[in-house]
């Protein structure tokens, strides 16, 4: 057994390897905290280790700490408890004393938050927000008061410039309060699109209340999974160019934080245009013919500059319209540099986003906080997805209000909810066909038993999801055929492949996905995706094989490929190549006539670094926002306390379903303790004054 640390004498080196121990920082933070106290030289010992926690508070998403003893070491205590309950999870050797600890850190957070005051060289104060925007003093750290608790604060102050402008841009742009809309209105505009559609198409109140709104007014819609943001924007749009003429000529922007979420919010467009007759009219092509950027690429990232092109100096132009979804993805820096980059006057900004469902990877939880402090935002409601019948829709409302404390509880459930029940393991036959199913079960708590019963339950899933239908050979039936700098989807008498045929495929892989909330571990996503190979029998030999889904998980500009986007390994007959095909909206000129589809499009394998792709038959639960399936298995961790087990996590997993079936692996008690956890991130964004 190694000798224990003692953290109120140990040098400010041992101090950080025990925090990388507990895995509570990351190695960049030593970096950046070397360069502050080069900056800094007299900085007390209790200071340097305050700076530390920070870091390691950030690293979770916060981009402020309280210069508060006592509410500093609130929140370093749930993050504490956090990492010690990884770590014994996992068995690992405790490099201190959790029973000490505690009054230790207690202790130099306290002597370190005092200590700060005096670090005038690294921290600067600042009175006002909006003095900073343009404030050329750049030391690399702010303290700021709140204005309505009177707490101050410590920023980055990239966090602190970021949330500034955040909040004068938000002030600026959205109405101060939502007005009313009366019934006579919203019965007017539900005729008015009578002689639009191909047939009647009955909108609920509160899209009707966001498409009237934003006929005047820039506009926040929220709401859960099938609550119709996209058919609301569809029909805001047709409204807004149908009664302006004027804006028909204005450029639309359809964009998202992930490819994939770009991707599948124009699909979402298209079809909610479908409903509209009139194919030929100009504000139907202009919407048909849209397309969807992820937000880097829509404010054109410049590696000569290594910045991007539109930004506070350079901003769009006039006459824009925006629409960004997925915002609860966005982080704060982005989200403010997106914000930053908007036109002084003559533009539309509507923002789609679920508040419910995970934040961004990177820090901040922005459409959250601009929710909670503001009132201008229309939330839809009414799911078409889960109906009132729907027990997948009943366990998604159960799970936000059981993180409500406020809630009228029995036995720790929603009152007027079924209350899911775990039951030991059991290999289930999954039905392709199964229509509002919901699974629930544990694996053992022997982990050689648990290794098995895993196995089972993929090789049942791959048998009812890939190898009935036939996945592999159908892949194998379609190649890429090269010529010239071309390619062309042939089958195996070399002819080109139907339409249908390639939609066949692609709706396979679009039926089932296997989701995790971790990475690694039994029931990580790299253990799923191994097991998935070994029930399709694929040798381990081989990195790539016909019908694998593939994921990127880096963006490849060049070939306008982005992080998230998902793709089938084709092979290409008498090479022995392999090629990635993709679903991507791409332009086509006919008649002399730009515009714009969805099609299928291939690019080598070779072209793509092999670290930029992963296996994508299981996916993380982060990765999967912004798409949706018709079947879903769940694992989630089965220890109370982990980090990944929270309100947020299971409620975006659950409602990538499209209501066919739901499978959730994990625990009774910690099913139960996850819904009743939320993330709660600290960015200090406040536009209750707007």
């Amino acid at each position: 057994m190694t000798e224990l640390i003692d953290l109120k004498s140990c040098s400010i080196q041992d101090f950080y390897k025990t925090l990388r121990s507990l895995n509570g920082i990351e190695p960049i933070d030593a970096k950046i905290h070397k360069l502050l106290c080069d900056m800094q030289p007299d900085m007390s010992l209790d200071a340097q280790k305050a700076l530390y926690i920070y870091f390691s508070l950030m690293d979770d998403g916060n981009t402020r700490m309280p210069l508060d003893a006592n509410e500093a070491q609130a929140k370093w205590h749930l993050k504490f408890h956090s990492l010690i309950r990884l770590m014994q999870s996992e068995l690992a050797e405790l490099p201190i004393n959790p029973e000490t600890a505690k009054s230790d850190f207690d202790d130099m957070i306290a002597k370190g938050i005092k200590d700060l005051a005096h670090c005038d060289k690294i921290i600067e104060y600042r009175a006002s927000g909006l003095a900073a925007l343009h404030n050329d003093i750049c030391k690399p750290l702010v303290s700021a008061t709140d204005p309505k608790t009177n707490t101050v604060y410590l920023y980055a102050t990239r966090f602190f410039d970021a949330k500034c402008i955040i909040e004068h841009r938000a002030k600026d742009i959205f109405p101060k309060k939502a007005r009313k809309i009366t019934k006579r209105e919203m019965n007017a505009v539900q005729k008015s699109f009578l002689s639009d559609l191909k047939e009647p198409f009955t909108l609920a109140e509160r899209q009707l209340e966001a498409i009237i709104r934003g006929q005047d007014e820039n506009l926040i819609i929220t709401g859960g999974p099938g609550t119709g943001k996209t058919t609301t924007i569809c029909f805001l749009l047709w409204k807004l160019l149908k009664d302006h003429p004027e804006m028909r000529s204005w450029e639309i922007n359809l964009a998202a934080p992930s490819g994939k979420a770009a991707d599948r919010m124009r699909e979402s467009l298209l079809s909610s245009l479908d409903k509209f007759k009139d194919s030929s009219s100009e504000i139907y092509r202009k919407l048909h013919d849209l397309e969807s950027y992820t937000l880097h690429r829509l404010l054109s990232y410049s590696p000569i500059k290594k910045q991007f092109t539109y930004n506070e100096q350079n901003r769009f132009p006039q006459n824009y319209i925006f629409i960004i979804d997925e915002a609860s993805m966005i982080d704060l820096d982005l989200f403010a540099r997106f914000m930053a980059a908007l036109p002084e006057e003559n533009f539309r900004l509507f923002i789609l986003g679920d508040p419910d469902q995970l934040p961004s990877v990177q820090a901040g939880a922005v459409l959250g906080e601009m929710l909670n402090t503001s009132s201008f935002a229309t939330q839809l409601n009414e799911s078409k997805r889960f109906d009132n019948t729907s027990e997948i829709g009943k366990l998604s409302i159960a799970i936000q209000l059981a993180k409500d404390p406020n809630t009228a509880m029995k036995d720790n459930w929603p009152e007027g909810y079924i209350k899911p029940f775990f039951s030991p393991f059991e290999a289930i036959a999954f039905d392709p066909q199964s229509q509002d199913a919901i699974h629930t079960l544990s694996l053992s708590d022997s982990p050689k038993n648990a290794e098995k019963e895993l196995a089972a339950l993929i090789k049942n899933w791959t048998d009812a999801f890939y190898i009935k239908p036939d996945f592999i050979d159908l892949a194998n039936h379609i190649r890429v055929r090269t010529s010239n700098g071309t390619s062309e989807l042939v089958d195996e008498n070399d002819q080109p492949v139907s339409r249908q045929t390639l939609d066949t495929l692609w709706k396979v892989t679009e039926s089932a996905r296997i989701l995790s909330a971790n990475r690694n571990g039994l029931t990580g996503v790299e253990t799923l995706n191994a097991l998935v190979r070994k029930s399709l029998k694929i040798p381990t030999s081989d990195p790539f094989f016909v019908g694998q889904i593939l994921m990127l998980n880096e963006n490849q500009s060049m070939l306008k490929l982005y992080n998230g986007d998902c793709g089938i390994v084709l092979g290409e007959p008498g090479t022995g190549r392999l090629h990635l095909m993709l679903k991507k909206a791409r332009t086509q000129t006919v008649n002399h006539t730009d515009t714009t589809a969805i099609d299928y499009v291939t690019y080598p394998l070779y072209m793509l670094p092999a670290k930029s792709l992963e296996s994508a038959f299981a996916i993380t639960i982060h990765k999967s926002q912004g798409s949706g399936y018709k079947h879903i298995m769940m694992f989630l961790p089965t220890m109370e306390g982990h980090p990944l087990l929270n309100n947020q996590m299971i409620y975006t997993g659950v409602t990538r379903t499209e209501r066919q079936s739901l499978t959730i692996v994990t625990t009774q008690s910690s099913f139960e303790a996850g819904c009743k956890t939320i993330i709660k991130r600290d960015t200090g964004i406040d536009l209750s004054d707007a």
